[in-house]
């Protein structure tokens, strides 16, 4: 009895070490549910796959940043001479994600607690009760039971505006990928960053777009797409109404492929380091 409150005692104060995708990770108690989850060997596979892309002394940005843990594997990516913007407009998740930056010293990530977005303005973020770290969470609701929650909403250009260089942006935001886009076109010409975008087609009609209109908008500047699939990346070239994502697995049990999920990495210039992180399907 005394050892079971000693654990719960460092465990509430300092949280639970978790190893997975390799990395060992301290993350807050309220996570302790989803460990099943976070030890998954496909828990956000390419996401964290596609950080080897990040170069010492790089600055990534990371929107929708949840309880930060690839925001940890953007920060090992940059090391101390690079940084990590890390936003999360959600209050909760928001303390989450800074106790996971305190618990692993991560000195090199910047906590932001804001949602990304095309406009300047305070906004209803609603909140998806699923989970300790409500990971469906976005600008528009999913669900009758989602909860409106008031926060701040700036584009990247107005947030980032005054940051020299930025050369990677990972986007996890339930269907507002346009929507963060289109408040980044500044960002997007000045710097050319490499994007991976988890792209929730199935979400994008709540914000008036498609994955088609995502791709157009890239490709109008110039970006090519590489789709990744586990430990391989396939190439796209266009996305037409007929056109699959590639998938690992299935999305919640569904077919993701043809509901336009999958994760993507624009790029718009020369590839031949990403192919070396990433052996070519085809």
């Amino acid at each position: 009895m005394l050892l079971t409150r000693a654990c719960r005692f460092v465990d509430r104060h300092f949280g639970v070490t978790r190893s997975f995708n390799g990395k060992r990770l301290r993350l807050p108690t309220p996570t302790r549910v989803h460990f099943s989850y976070f030890s998954d060997c496909h828990y956000e596979r390419e996401e964290w796959k596609s950080t080897k892309c990040c170069r010492p002394g790089d600055t990534a940005v990371d929107v929708g940043a949840n309880i930060g843990v690839i925001s940890a594997f953007l920060a090992d990516a940059v090391s101390a001479t690079g940084c990590v913007y890390a936003l999360e407009p959600n209050p909760s998740v928001f303390s989450l994600l800074t106790e996971t930056i305190s618990m692993n010293s991560y000195g090199n990530v910047i906590p932001l607690q804001v949602a990304a977005g095309s406009a300047l303005a305070v906004s209803d973020f609603y909140i998806e009760e699923w989970g300790a770290f409500q990971p469906c969470s976005s600008l528009a609701p999913k669900t009758g039971t989602a909860r409106a929650q008031k926060v701040i909403q700036a584009p990247l250009d107005f947030l980032l505006a005054g940051v020299s260089r930025i050369d990677y942006i990972k986007l996890d935001v339930e269907g507002a990928e346009l929507n963060v886009l289109r408040g980044a076109v500044d960002l997007i010409e000045k710097h050319r960053p490499l994007i991976q975008v988890e792209v929730h087609g199935m979400y994008m009609p709540s914000f008036g777009d498609s994955v088609a209109d995502l791709f157009a908008f890239l490709c109008a500047r110039e970006y090519s797409a590489l789709n990744l699939v586990d430990d391989t990346i396939v190439d796209v070239t266009q996305f037409e109404k007929d056109t699959k994502l590639h998938v690992a697995t299935p999305y919640n049990g569904s077919d993701g492929a043809t509901q336009g999920y999958g994760q993507l990495l624009f790029f718009n210039s020369d590839r031949s380091y990403i192919s070396k992180l990433f052996p070519c399907a085809h």
